[in-house]
């Protein structure tokens, strides 16, 4: 696995990881997209912990140390935390569920998994340098 210290560039990763925050976010507060329909019961679970689990692998990538990761991977768990309360205190069509924060840190379990594994910023470099 590559250090991110050879992130040529680091920048721009952590750019595209606070992008993913605010698209969380929005997608968390804003209406329900219309038209829309779930593919079976729950499939919002699946959503919630691929979001997560793909803002924990990249964060992963992005910050070498070992308190910096757990800094970060505590803030995902926190947003998780705090989108499902607001959802309930600011949304009229949304309501909270504490599955929704299960599968939030279901995400942010797996994604710290992958990034353990594989450093997806410096994946994605070595394939863009080909």
């Amino acid at each position: 696995m590559a250090g991110t210290d050879g992130l040529r560039w680091r920048g721009a990763w952590i750019a595209l990881w606070v992008v993913g925050w605010g698209l969380c976010v929005l997608l968390s507060l804003g209406p329900p997209v219309p038209g829309v329909a779930p593919l079976f019961p729950h499939a919002d679970k699946l959503n919630h912990a691929l979001a997560y689990a793909v803002l924990a692998w990249w964060a992963m990538g992005c910050f070498a140390s070992t308190a910096g990761r757990r800094r970060t991977l505590l803030a995902l768990l926190v947003l998780g935390a705090a989108m499902e309360w607001a959802q309930g205190a600011f949304t009229v069509d949304r309501q909270r569920d504490a599955l929704d924060l299960v599968a939030n840190a279901a995400g942010v379990a797996l994604g710290t998994a992958l990034g353990l594994a594989i450093n997806l910023p410096a994946w994605l470099e070595a394939r863009i340098r080909r």
